[in-house]
């Protein structure tokens, strides 16, 4: 191969790659493959021949399957400054007995959040939205939200409890 031809091809691999840092590789690979087809070999025209590599680059590049993507991007490792993370301070999770108690204590101390405490109370019983639906005629919705306000609520109790 002439240093024209090859000046040609690396400009391709190039353009195809979008200045990747690995395009000479995929061009010398292409290249070695293609030097034992017979296909590649008994193109006649540079035309056909340049439809022929730009399309072969392409696949190869683009591929999730290709022999490019096997050898040099599948296994790409990164080399990372710090690989040590902070330890996150452990925290317990809390008990039914605790999260009876806690909604027991809200109850009493604040009754007019008897539908919030019911609601969650009559999930923590069945863990189905739909038989509570069902079994009160709330919207789902409703019931989803006041859970989820509720799971939110106790977890910030927790918090402030773990703190102490």
């Amino acid at each position: 191969m002439d240093e024209r031809k090859y000046r040609e091809y690396r400009e391709l691999a190039r353009t195809i790659t979008g200045g990747d840092e690995r395009y000479l590789d995929l061009l010398h690979d292409v290249l070695i493959d293609l030097s034992g087809s017979d296909k590649w070999n008994n193109i006649p025209t540079k035309k056909e021949r340049m439809y022929y590599l730009t399309r072969t680059l392409s696949n190869q590049f683009y591929s999730n399957n290709s022999k490019f993507n096997r050898t040099y991007r599948k296994f790409n490792t990164e080399v990372f400054e710090n690989i040590e993370l902070e330890d996150e301070p452990y925290m317990e999770k809390p008990t039914m007995d605790w999260v009876n108690e806690i909604l027991e204590k809200e109850m009493k101390d604040h009754p007019d959040k008897w539908y919030d405490i019911g609601l969650f109370q009559l999930y923590m019983k069945t863990r189905k939205i739909d038989l509570i639906h069902k079994k009160t005629r709330i919207p789902k919705y409703s019931i989803r939200e006041t859970i989820k306000q509720m799971k939110f609520w106790i977890k910030q109790k927790w918090k402030e409890e773990w703190e102490k």
